[in-house]
């Protein structure tokens, strides 16, 4: 079972395909140039397991898409609300605090809580922010500041797209380091 999982995690497999190579120089289906470029580009790939770059392109994607789908949550927040000025007028938290924000509609105080904590506070209390809420039903309601609304959407698909890039260049930057890109061999010869 161990050499199975070491098989399937490129453990211990550092030239798969080493003895089809050496059939192929044998049987003159391949020069010793062309063997050795083989040879150097299988070395590079067992060190990125395709697994590992499926991987992290199927977590880049699903974390782009679950900002996606944050974001649009966002635009939709907007969508019927009515803005008004509000006054924060504690935080809470320990450690990690987020605002309380208190806003009146037709002479009625309400309060909304902040989504976004944070270790160094953004708000003191006493700021002004705008409130997006409810026109129907008041007590729902949305502080309306980048940070409220934005943070976590831009975050996750910038994660997202940060590992889906990393993907497709961690390849290029293996064989770049163990120098069988094609420009580095051209500066080492």
């Amino acid at each position: 079972m161990l050499r199975n999982l070491r098989s399937f995690l490129s453990i211990g497999v550092p030239l798969p395909n080493l003895e089809e190579v050496l059939q192929n120089v044998r049987a003159g289906k391949l020069s010793v140039d062309e063997a050795a470029e083989q040879i150097r580009d299988d070395a590079t790939r067992a060190y990125l397991p395709p697994w590992s770059l499926r991987l992290l392109r199927f977590a880049g994607s699903f974390f782009a898409l679950v900002g996606m789908g944050l974001a649009i949550y966002s635009v939709s927040v907007g969508f019927g609300k009515t803005a008004t000025r509000g006054t924060v007028v504690e935080m809470v938290g320990s450690g990690m605090t987020s605002p309380v924000v208190e806003y009146r509609v037709n002479g009625a105080v309400h309060r909304v809580h902040g989504s976004v904590s944070s270790s160094s506070p953004t708000y003191a209390i006493g700021d002004v922010v705008e409130v997006l809420y409810n026109p129907h039903n008041p007590t729902v309601a949305k502080i309306n500041t980048f940070r409220e609304r934005w943070l976590f959407p831009v975050v996750m698909v910038g994660a997202g797209l940060n590992a889906i890039l990393l993907s497709f260049v961690l390849p290029w930057v293996f064989r770049l380091i163990l120098g069988t890109h094609p420009s580095v061999r051209r500066i080492l010869a």
